[in-house]
C-alpha cells in the first residue's frame, strides 16, 4: 500500500509542484500516511488526516510520533485500535498533532445504540476536519 501511495504522490508531485498537500486517511488507510511521513517519503509541508488510525499497531505508535507534519487525529475510547499510551505521548510532546478524543466513540465514530450522539459526534469531526483545513490553507499561504 505504501508504495501504491508513493507511486500516485510521485506522479502528481511530478506534474506541478504543490503548495498545499492534504493526506486524509481512515483506518489502515493512515497505515501508508504515517509511514511516509515519517520515513520523510512525502513533503514535509504536507499535512494529513487521520480518521481513526490504528494506533495499537505494532510499529505505528513510533512512526506516527517521529512525524513533523501537522495532523488532526481523530478516534474513540471505544475504538478497539485505541491507545491511551500513545494519546498520552502525543499530548505531552507533538504540538503538531491535534487530537480529538471522542468518548465511547467506536472504530466507525459511532456511540453504539446512541443514533443521535453519533450524529451529534460525526458533525463535531466534520467542523473539526473544517477547521483544521482552513487552519493549514492560512498557514500555508502565508508562507
Amino acid at each position: 500500500m505504501l508504495q501504491d501511495v508513493q507511486a500516485v504522490v510521485r506522479h502528481v508531485l511530478a506534474d506541478q509542484p504543490r503548495k498545499q498537500l492534504l493526506f486524509i486517511g481512515k483506518s489502515i488507510g493512515t497505515l501508508p500516511i504515517v509511514s511516509g511521513f515519517g520515513e520523510s517519503m512525502l513533503p514535509s509541508e504536507a499535512s494529513a488526516i487521520l480518521l481513526t488510525p490504528l494506533l495499537n499497531q505494532e510499529g505505528f505508535a513510533e512512526s506516527l510520533l517521529a512525524c513533523k507534519q501537522n495532523m488532526y487525529l481523530v478516534t474513540g475510547t471505544a475504538d478497539h485500535y485505541y491507545h491511551s499510551e500513545t494519546i498520552e505521548q502525543i499530548r505531552d510532546k507533538h504540538a503538531n498533532i491535534e487530537l480529538d478524543i471522542v468518548p465511547n466513540a467506536d472504530h466507525s465514530l459511532e456511540i453504539p445504540f446512541d443514533t443521535t450522539v453519533s450524529l451529534e459526534t460525526l458533525q463535531q469531526v466534520f467542523s473539526g476536519i473544517s477547521r483544521f483545513t482552513s487552519d493549514t490553507l492560512r498557514s500555508d499561504n502565508s508562507r
